[in-house]
């Protein structure tokens, strides 16, 4: 018999990653008055596991989304600064829809760089630049792909 996972049930990630999954766990947790996801697409599961407290670390199946990725909140009372590292989110496009910041957190000790940077110019305004990949060429001038840098992430 298949181990699929169940709505409303709480599973330890260790238990998650021997359930019957189509896709690639989503994994949610509250931050201010919204949520945000786990970044972990660059790590295994097993590189997961690793970290300290997060085999035992407690999440909720809340529903498998139409592309089939199930979609698990955290419920654990493990604080969630022992399991991640957070910064603020710094895509200029990205908020949720009542204006709370999102966060960018991925697991502690498997740091993963944003799509977006903060960068100085050369008159030493601080704003935000979309990262780019040494092995991707930049389609146009760098001044076609900055943003001003929004008081949420001056110092």
């Amino acid at each position: 018999m298949k181990n699929y996972p169940k709505r409303g049930e709480v599973y330890t990630y260790a238990e998650i990653t021997k359930l019957e999954l189509r896709d690639t766990p989503c994994l949610r947790f509250i931050s201010g008055d919204g949520y945000s996801a786990v970044q972990d697409s660059h790590v295994t599961e097993d590189e997961l596991l690793t970290v300290p407290q997060w085999a035992e670390s407690k999440w909720k199946f809340q529903y498998e989304t139409s592309e089939w990725i199930p979609v698990f909140h955290y419920v654990g009372d493990i604080e969630l600064s022992e399991l991640l590292d957070i910064e603020p989110f710094i895509d200029p496009y990205e908020r949720e829809a009542d204006g709370s910041d999102v966060i960018w957190a991925t697991p502690k000790g498997f740091p993963r760089p944003q799509h977006y940077e903060i960068v100085e110019g050369s008159d030493g305004e601080s704003f935000i630049q979309i990262r780019v990949c040494e092995s991707r060429e930049r389609s146009g001038p760098l001044e076609e792909m900055t943003w001003p840098l929004p008081d949420r992430l001056r110092k």
